[in-house]
């Protein structure tokens, strides 16, 4: 997911402490890109270009955001 939805930043390699491996610096961007993924699924699931968040039942997870 590299799609920039709702104001998310995005940091390059730079951002990340220079100690950390390069095993370990992949799943911290795994991990962010999956964050990413819930976060904008949570707040708006029929986003164009990203697949639905689904339950258990394969149904589409709804939002009930209230504003």
């Amino acid at each position: 997911m590299h799609a920039s939805h709702g104001g998310a930043r995005r940091g390059g390699a730079s951002s990340l402490p220079s100690s950390l491996s390069s095993a370990a610096a992949n799943q911290v961007q795994l991990l962010t890109d999956l964050l990413q993924f819930h976060a904008a699924t949570y707040m708006d699931n029929n986003i164009v270009g990203i697949p639905q968040a689904l339950q258990k039942s394969s149904r589409p997870a709804k939002v009930s955001v209230r504003g």
